[in-house]
């Protein structure tokens, strides 16, 4: 007799990238934060965000969600346990 199959689906969360804006005055415009917008993580596990974008001039650019990593109270990574969709932000620089 076959042995059963278990099958575990990896939890969806969804990250998002913080945004940002502001007036331009020569000095440049970063924001690494982030937050869980959709979803939740398992008792006792630990989101870090990494998160890369930076602007000077006038414009527009992507706040972008480099890397996400999910550990458990042990400091083990279990990021594979989830299914993670990264939604990233943007960084406005205005007249």
């Amino acid at each position: 007799m076959a042995e059963p199959i278990m099958r575990i689906d990896p939890r969806p969360i969804t990250v998002v990238a913080s945004s940002a804006y502001k007036r331009f005055d020569g000095t440049p415009l970063t924001s690494n934060s982030a937050y869980l917008a959709v979803g939740s993580l398992c008792d006792g596990h630990k989101m870090t965000v990494t998160v890369v974008g930076s602007i000077e001039n006038l414009g527009t650019v992507e706040n972008e969600i480099i890397r996400v990593v999910i550990t458990n109270e042990n400091g083990e990574d279990v990021t594979g346990n989830y299914d993670v969709t990264k939604i990233n932000g943007t960084l406005t620089i205005y007249k």
